[in-house]
């Protein structure tokens, strides 16, 4: 489902993943919606959440059609027993800055977990990924720098079938508990593109 009018984008995305079937078969489905806004010509803030649910043979949860309403459920459903049942949820914040016609900043982070308060944190920590990143962009030329961190356990989850992957491959950020600089150079012709990406990161255990 999407709208689009004046200065607001919104998307809303129902995603049948692929089945975890180690050691039973585990039906997955990703629940994703943005939220663009153009404040002005050069500003746009980008709000999003998602929730990645799985079970055994389960169905489409349509309760989650309701806004705001994934991080709430979550918090009842990690109180589950069954670890099959315990979904992951995602808060996603950013926004684009163009500077003018040739250069863009834009910026994005994801929370994977927040704890409330600071009892919890001696159990669990929080968990955020963020993303800086600098386009360049004129006649054929496209050049960025991008930085990307992302803390231990992002996309992880208590409930192995819920990882944020497809296909046994992270999906967004490349790996949990690293840092890198990604530098790409794109040159386009009248049929065919070329492009280059050159990584300096560091990941831990």
């Amino acid at each position: 489902f999407s709208f689009s009018k004046s200065r607001i984008n919104y998307n809303y995305y129902i995603i049948r993943l692929n089945d975890d079937a180690d050691p039973v078969k585990i039906t997955r489905h990703l629940y994703y919606r943005d939220l663009l806004v153009k404040i002005n010509n050069s500003l746009s803030i980008n709000f999003s959440e998602a929730m990645l649910v799985t079970g055994y043979n389960r169905t489409l949860d349509w309760y989650y059609l309701t806004p705001g309403s994934m991080f709430g459920i979550e918090s009842q459903h990690n109180k589950h027993e069954i670890q099959e049942d315990n979904p992951n949820a995602f808060l996603g914040f950013g926004f684009d800055y163009q500077i003018n016609n040739n250069y863009k900043l834009e910026s994005r982070i994801v929370i994977d977990d927040f704890q409330k308060d600071s009892a919890g944190r001696k159990i669990h920590e929080d968990v955020f990924g963020l993303l800086l990143g600098l386009i360049y962009d004129k006649d054929k030329i496209r050049f960025s720098v991008e930085y990307q961190y992302a803390s231990p356990w992002l996309y992880t989850n208590m409930n192995p079938s819920a990882y944020y992957k497809n296909y046994n491959y992270p999906i967004g950020l490349r790996y949990p508990n690293s840092h890198m600089l990604k530098i790409d150079l794109e040159y386009q012709f009248d049929s065919a593109i070329i492009t280059s990406s050159v990584l300096f990161g560091e990941k831990g255990e």
